[in-house]
């Protein structure tokens, strides 16, 4: 039996704007790009209580001290 190769290509290595870093809440979006996920991935690690979040009006908006202990092993 062979092993048939992946249909897709490997993730682009992402660059992290540093004044952005330097905030201490995030949206979904920026979390998502620094993350390499799709932002509706991490809406569902929201949802499911994964990852920490808060909601103002319609936005979700993440600490970075939750993202940075969500993201430490």
């Amino acid at each position: 039996m062979t092993e048939k190769n992946p249909n897709h290509r490997p993730p682009k290595a992402r660059q992290i704007d540093q004044e952005a870093l330097n905030r201490d809440f995030f949206t979904v979006y920026e979390v998502a790009d620094m993350l390499g996920f799709h932002w509706q991935t991490v809406l569902r690690m929201i949802r499911s209580g994964e990852l920490p979040a808060k909601k103002y009006g319609r936005q979700w908006r993440i600490k970075k001290a939750d993202l940075e202990a969500f993201t430490t092993p």
